[in-house]
């Protein structure tokens, strides 16, 4: 029973309508999931390649001629290069919906407006629904059902008969129902904690949700008792507002028990989107289950992300945490010469043995630096049994909490002019000790520096200490907070359209500028992208400054 109750669950969010007419006009021969490769991947039902030709009469082909690739994986556009490209989901197509003055306030308020492109907003697009023949036209042709010519952006394509019907039939269940998660008056959030994750990163992400869900509901329930006036001056975007409902999702024991826990949290309450969340681990499986369901995770709080894929899976993270660090330290070493590195990794801790693997992933496609790579409980058997090991310019180690003593020593051994270690080394190693080392100990740094200036890491402050938020983990309290103001300023551009693929797409645009509170540098998402923060330093201690860390060279972008 529990089974099929999931199979419902998952096939509504794949987005079939069941007993929907935009769903049963499709043609019986139509084999949708030949219209869904058509329309994301650009793949034409006998494996060739769709062909186009674009603008300027330019010849597209495959990937970059897919429908994806300007109107999104919802369906409702985007804007392009000036350009307005309108909504293509299954009621704009086949229902017969317009498009509302709402959508075109929004789409004015969301781009840089040419003359061009306010025309293109503006324009009336009152024509009535497509059918097969009239969906051929508008996509050869370009011709849609009221005789006009479409825009020179929108490719001309070459499509069969069959591969007409496949893409109809995948284009009636595009956007054709809401996802769950959302009702008249609320919506339903929910963020992963597992049980090990320490008590009081625990209270900090909890706290800090559960305080701006409280304190976003008493500010929006004020708006919707000014009697159709918003304090914005406009009663235009009221009858959107919905107030949240964060649901915790406490989940224990190993990765591969997560997924059940999961499942029966969500058949219990489905929801719209997860917000923030910290796992013991990687985030693989928790990924995993997001990208089944469609269901969006905003910024969750891991430094192992899962693989995302071509397309961008459904986590949007702050970076790629550990990988990311690991091709920080592999372009600095070949920006300073190292020729021979030694790497040592605990192969019992998934923090150590992942980057580990990154690592030796990039340098051997360094074709420059030489890497060699032992394993912790071998290199101390090494060092104490005086096995020589000093053909090293620089030592990487990947531990969380090395000891101070034992570095210095390693130090020694292996003959090494530099120790490069993780960010998280910073939290946990005795600075003094390190400090005894000088300059040759290093730091990856995907973060924001302190010195560097970010003025919305005083608002946030302010806001945390008006509510009371005195933990000891301020890093997971502004993750936390940063992702719940992203959600709240992605989601209140739906309007009406709760769909899950298109809050990411509109996350994607409202990253970029964001009140960013001195978490990361330079934070910004393309469509499809799903790391954030794509950069980094290496750092070293600074002298006489306990908190100061000093940047070493450029700020490096792999």
């Amino acid at each position: 029973m529990k089974s099929s109750i999931w199979l419902v669950l998952t096939l509504m969010l794949a987005g079939f309508s069941l007993g929907s007419g935009l769903v049963s006009a499709q043609s019986p021969d139509a084999d949708f999931e030949a219209g869904k490769r058509l329309y994301r991947e650009g793949v034409l039902a006998s494996g060739a390649e769709l062909a186009g030709k674009g603008f300027g009469d330019v010849e597209i082909r495959g990937e970059y001629a897919a429908c994806v690739r300007c109107h999104r994986p919802s369906g409702f556009g985007s804007y392009e290069g000036g350009y307005y490209i309108p909504p293509i989901t299954a009621p704009y197509m086949f229902g017969g919906r317009q498009i509302s003055r709402d959508d075109r306030f929004r789409a004015l308020f969301m781009q840089a407006q040419t003359a061009e492109f306010r025309h293109q907003v503006r324009r009336v697009r009152d024509r009535p629904p497509y059918d097969t023949s009239s969906l051929g036209t508008l996509l050869r042709e370009g011709v849609d059902t009221n005789g006009r010519s479409l825009e020179t952006l929108m490719p001309r394509y070459a499509l069969s008969d069959q591969d007409l019907v496949n893409l109809e039939a995948y284009l009636r269940t595009l956007s054709s129902t809401l996802s769950p998660g959302v009702d008249n008056e609320y919506v339903e959030l929910a963020t992963v904690i597992h049980v090990d994750v320490p008590a009081h990163q625990r209270e900090a992400m909890l706290g800090t949700l559960q305080s701006f869900v409280d304190w976003y509901n008493k500010r929006t329930l004020g708006d919707m008792q000014l009697a159709g006036h918003s304090v914005y001056g406009s009663s235009l975007y009221t009858r959107y507002s919905r107030l949240y409902r964060l649901n915790v999702w406490e989940i224990d024991g190993p990765p591969e028990t997560w997924r059940e826990q999961l499942e029966n949290y969500y058949t219990r309450t489905p929801v719209f989107a997860l917000v923030s969340g910290q796992v013991d681990g990687p985030w693989r499986e928790v990924g995993a289950f997001c990208d089944e369901l469609g269901l969006p995770a905003v910024f969750p709080i891991t430094d192992m992300p899962h693989d995302v894929g071509h397309l961008g899976g459904y986590s949007v993270y702050f970076n790629a945490g550990l990988q990311l660090e690991a091709d920080l330290m592999r372009d600095w070493l070949v920006q300073n010469g190292s020729r021979n590195v030694l790497q040592i990794f605990d192969p019992a801790r998934p923090g150590s043995e992942f980057p580990a693997s990154r690592m030796r992933e990039a340098i051997d496609g360094s074709g420059v630096v030489i890497l060699a790579t032992v394993e912790l409980d071998d290199w101390r058997r090494r060092v104490a049994a005086g096995i020589s090991d000093n053909d090293y310019d620089t030592l990487v180690i990947w531990q969380e909490d090395p000891s101070s003593e034992e570095l210095i020593s390693w130090q020694k051994h292996a003959g090494a002019d530099n120790l490069l270690l993780p960010s998280s080394a910073l939290d946990s190693a005795d600075i003094a000790v390190m400090k005894e080392l000088g300059d040759s100990v290093l730091f990856s740094y995907p973060k924001a520096l302190e010195q560097n200036h970010y003025p919305e890491r005083f608002r946030a402050r302010a806001w945390m200490n008006t509510r009371g938020l005195d933990y000891s983990a301020q890093t997971v309290q502004y993750r936390a907070y940063y992702a719940m103001l992203m959600f709240r300023d992605s989601f209140v551009h739906l309007l009406d359209h709760y769909h899950r693929d298109y809050l990411l797409e509109v996350l994607e645009h409202q990253i970029q500028g964001s009140p960013n509170p001195g978490l990361y540098p330079d934070m910004e998402l393309a469509p499809g992208q799903r790391f954030a923060s794509k950069s980094g330093y290496i750092v070293a201690l600074e002298a006489g400054k306990p908190s100061m860390l000093r940047q070493v060279g450029d700020r490096i972008v792999p």
